[in-house]
């Protein structure tokens, strides 16, 4: 597979010397922090989801109940 090499950043157009990313790394934070805000107001106001215990049936196998004497 083809290995893709930028020659300027994107944001500022800087050169740059056969970077993989397409950002120089001074842009790349700055890009960081500036949709850091977004991403946590989605975490923030996402749907809470409860999470309780797993119930088993009576009569289920345990998961890798060959391993058990191992993984004590």
């Amino acid at each position: 597979m083809a290995q893709v090499y930028y020659l300027h950043c994107k944001h500022c157009g800087e050169p740059l010397t056969q970077s993989p990313s397409p950002y120089c790394p001074p842009c790349n934070l700055s890009l960081c922090y500036r949709a850091m805000p977004i991403l946590l107001g989605m975490l923030m106001t996402s749907e809470l989801v409860p999470v309780g215990p797993q119930r088993r049936e009576p009569g289920a196998r345990k998961a890798y109940a060959h391993l058990r004497d191992i993984m004590d």
